[in-house]
């Protein structure tokens, strides 16, 4: 099958499929028609458990993006099942968005895709399934907005070697969790506005802050350490 809906698969390496209501059908079909695709973007589909597991067997595949659309506001819900079908095999996969997915933490218990970026916002992770993702040890760019998460995700995160952008907007960390963050050595960018920040932690290794949205009681201070770095928006 080289077609999809009039969509011609014929030696495709990159796909954008966004917003174009395809079921779980699509997974099996992008295996037969397209199996070299390294860059696949089916934002705003409905894939489920079933299709997103399908294209586990794309061996090429680098770039996926299964988060939510511009006219569906969903993910595929792929959930669980589906993370766990996709992550726990073995792949090509270094950037992945599962955004609003109903993904929980018990799917990155075992993740053999070498990822490299990862996009987790919206769904319901918690601090176990923050503990797991931190055992990825090739991660460099975690986004858990969203998600669930505290203090004691941000302790798992913090022996983390090689992330340098970590988003954690609108979750429950307090100042303790930002302490235990400071220890991270790679880290430069974080993203944790609108959680439960009081003091100006120091954060020497980072050169991009976002902390809008916390009461802090001394934010003169955290702008004037981060002079010229200061974020005053989200990540994209």
């Amino acid at each position: 099958m080289s077609q999809v809906e009039g969509f011609d698969l014929s030696d495709r390496t990159e796909l954008v499929l966004a917003d174009k209501g395809f079921g779980p059908d699509l997974g099996s079909a992008l295996v037969e028609g397209a199996p070299d695709l390294v860059t696949l973007d089916v934002r705003g589909n409905l894939l489920g458990a079933t299709g997103a597991t399908s294209l586990a067997s794309l061996e090429k595949l680098e770039t996926l993006r299964l988060g939510p659309g511009r006219i569906y506001g969903e993910g595929n819900r792929i959930g669980a099942a589906g993370a766990r079908g996709l992550l726990a095999a073995s792949g090509s996969l270094t950037d992945v968005d599962l955004s609003k997915n109903q993904v929980d933490g018990a799917a990155f218990e075992v993740v053999k895709q070498p990822l490299v970026r990862l996009v987790v916002d919206s769904n319901p992770i918690g601090d176990e399934g923050c503990a797991a993702i931190a055992r990825i040890e090739t991660l460099e760019v975690l986004h858990l907005g969203w998600s669930g998460v505290g203090d004691a995700c941000a302790e798992a995160l913090s022996g983390h070697a090689g992330i340098r952008e970590l988003l954690l907007s609108s979750n429950g960390v307090t100042d303790l969790g930002v302490a235990a963050l400071a220890r991270m050595p790679k880290l430069e960018t974080l993203y944790v506005s609108n959680n439960s920040l009081t003091q100006a932690t120091p954060l020497a290794h980072v050169d991009r802050l976002n902390v809008d949205g916390n009461a802090l009681v001394d934010r003169e201070t955290l702008v004037a350490a981060h002079d010229g770095s200061w974020l005053s928006a989200e990540a994209p």
